[in-house]
């Protein structure tokens, strides 16, 4: 399981097969508020649920400072490695701006766009 730490070392096909698999199993967004239009999307939700960057955080690296943050606020804050910030940036973007059952072929098109497989999907 690639976690913070582990992140540097994964390669971009790794990425993006583990945060596809979560999203896919998860099947709900992990999302706290009201509705889709007065809530926001968190690296930890409610009932344990993750958003897809979330995936890549292990319990023990999770900080409350990270939600409401952008991935790369964190990467610029020191927070998160650098490595892969831009794939892991359109995952995000798949979970936030996307209903669950649009999933599959918004990570079918992150996969073509980054030349990897969509094996997972």
């Amino acid at each position: 399981m690639i976690t913070l730490k582990t992140l540097p070392q994964a390669t971009a096909q790794q990425v993006f097969d583990q945060v596809a698999n979560h999203l896919l199993l998860q099947n709900y967004k992990s999302y706290e508020g009201c509705d889709d239009d007065t809530g926001s999307c968190k690296y930890r939700g409610p009932n344990n649920l993750k958003c897809a960057a979330g995936s890549l955080i292990a319990n023990d690296e999770y900080r409350e400072r990270f939600e409401d943050q952008g991935w790369l606020n964190l990467v610029d804050n020191g927070d998160v490695p650098n490595t892969h910030s831009q794939l892991i940036v359109c995952l995000q973007n798949v979970h936030d701006c996307n209903a669950p059952e649009e999933w599959p072929e918004r990570l079918k098109f992150i996969a073509q766009m980054h030349q990897l497989s969509a094996v997972v999907v």
